[in-house]
């Protein structure tokens, strides 16, 4: 039997569009409205699966939305026209099953639809993405002016580029984040929207506050299977720095939840590569996200006050938090030969091996800065977009056969 919907929405034009849709995608219309006070009505006397709820009818949505949820025959999905926080959490926590932008995301109502049928018929076993936990790096560095956004930001453009990996990317530098901006994108929504809900935290409704990131890198890439690029969605840091109490300081809706442990859990069940670009201090935020993490990138540079700080952080890393050793790779990054200090000198400093090393280019690095383009896809031959891209590889690579090439 098919799935079945009742459509309502005020906008003629609109009604006439989602009935095309659901024709396309096999689901029966079984009848549509144009006042929201028949809604209620017909989805009593047709029962349909999921009733489709337009979100400009506006705060009276709220209502008829707990009604029709608390009946449990019929599921709700609201259609935005933008992502609107607000809107979305409260949809949500009236009992909606999902938030679908039309312009944007209209393409997925018929997979919307039947992961809501799906869910109703099997309450018990909510929906989990087939893919499994995801890898999970942390970028880290407890010294600023490093690059580390810059490195977090073309390591996951490599992964997803180059490596043909879908690949998350996480802005945790609650303060200062800047992880949009290399990518020249303006989310509507951020972290901290996620941290404002009263819902459960999963991978779709964390999927909503996520912005897809442009992968153009002109001709195939060698190394890239079939040529095709993954995917690569960006979880940006609040707008504004007082915004971070709301994810773990003493504005957060519930005090001492750990938002972002259930946050980065929710994306690596359905990310197969999880990049964390962190804050530079050791706060709760940057502590579970080293917690989460399969491997930890601590980045540096050669010059003695960054590897001074280098030296502290590793002896909390090992020997406070207790890490295995194998856990960090050490990157030193702008590194210079003219500088006068060796890897070998720095790795007998630090008692520590360099796993990596990025050549200084700051022409290269800072123009497709300010252009909101990462390297790795504008400039993928020189030095140091090579120098990431190897990177990227080493941790794709099973058995890490790509850490001679990535040296």
């Amino acid at each position: 039997m098919s799935n079945s919907a009742v459509i309502a929405s005020g906008n003629r034009l609109l009604r006439q569009e989602i009935r095309n849709r659901l024709t396309q995608e096999g689901v029966l219309c079984a009848g549509e409205v144009g006042d929201l006070r028949d809604l209620l009505g017909r989805c009593a006397d047709l029962k349909p699966h999921v009733a489709l709820l337009d979100a400009a009818y506006g705060e009276e949505i709220f209502e008829v939305i707990g009604r029709i949820a608390r009946d449990g025959t019929t599921q709700v999905i609201v259609l935005g026209d933008e992502l609107d926080p607000n809107l979305l959490r409260q949809s949500m926590q009236s009992g909606a099953r999902d938030f679908i932008l039309v312009r944007s995301e209209g393409q997925r109502l018929g997979q919307a639809i039947r992961r809501a049928v799906a869910l109703v018929a099997t309450p018990e076993t909510p929906a989990r993405p087939a893919s499994g936990p995801g890898k999970v790096i942390a970028v880290f560095s407890t010294k600023g002016g490093v690059g580390k956004t810059t490195i977090a930001s073309n390591l996951a453009a490599a992964l997803a580029a180059h490596c043909g990996k879908d690949t998350a990317l996480v802005d945790l530098d609650l303060e200062f984040g800047g992880v949009a901006s290399m990518f020249g994108v303006h989310p509507q929504a951020t972290v901290v929207d996620l941290c404002r809900l009263d819902a459960a935290i999963d991978h779709s409704l964390v999927a909503k506050v996520m912005v897809s990131a442009k992968l153009d890198t002109g001709p195939r890439q060698p190394g890239r299977p079939g040529g095709q690029s993954g995917k690569l969605r960006i979880l940006a840091a609040p707008q504004s720095p007082d915004l971070a109490a709301e994810v773990d300081g003493d504005a957060r809706r519930k005090p001492g939840h750990n938002y972002v442990g259930e946050i980065l859990s929710a994306i690596a069940d359905s990310t197969p590569y999880v990049v964390v670009d962190m804050g530079s201090s050791f706060r709760d935020t940057n502590l579970t996200a080293l917690d989460r993490a399969d491997a930890i990138l601590l980045v540096t540079t050669p010059d003695i006050l960054a590897l001074q700080n280098t030296g502290k952080c590793l002896e909390i890393l090992l020997h406070r938090l207790e890490y295995p050793r194998e856990k960090i790779t050490l990157v030193i990054n702008q590194a210079d030969t003219a500088v006068g200090v060796t890897i070998q000198e720095i790795s007998r400093g630090l008692d520590f091996p360099v796993s990596h090393r990025l050549v200084r280019d700051a022409r290269t690095v800072i123009w497709a800065a300010n252009c909101g383009q990462p390297f790795v896809l504008t400039s993928p031959r020189t030095k140091v977009a090579e120098g990431l891209i190897a990177l990227a590889r080493q941790f794709t690579t099973p058995n890490g056969e790509a850490r001679e090439a990535a040296k």
